[in-house]
């Protein structure tokens, strides 16, 4: 794997913005998901025809994290900084 040099590329980071305000539009959208899970159970259905916006957002959110993951594996990540605790550094690979 190829480590990124000075940090993130233009791509890692519009990809880490896009998918943070798709997050925060999807949790805006969630009214009415609960209703519309009941209404499905109730009625012996399975899946959710409710809120399609919230649904959508999220089914873009998913995508674009396998994106994202696939675009780390081959651009890499910067390299931990010096001192960070073995720990954090850890789950930051």
């Amino acid at each position: 794997m190829t480590r990124a040099r000075g940090g993130y590329s233009g791509l890692q980071i519009g990809l880490h913005w896009l998918i943070a305000a798709l997050v925060v539009a999807a949790w805006l959208t969630h009214d009415g998901m609960d209703d519309a899970l009941e209404m499905r159970i109730e009625a012996g259905r399975s899946g959710i025809e409710g809120n399609t916006a919230h649904v959508w957002l999220g089914g873009a959110v998913l995508a674009l994290m396998v994106l994202r993951l696939l675009v780390r594996l081959v651009q890499g990540a910067p390299d931990v900084p010096e001192g960070t605790p073995p720990l954090l550094a850890a789950g930051a690979v």
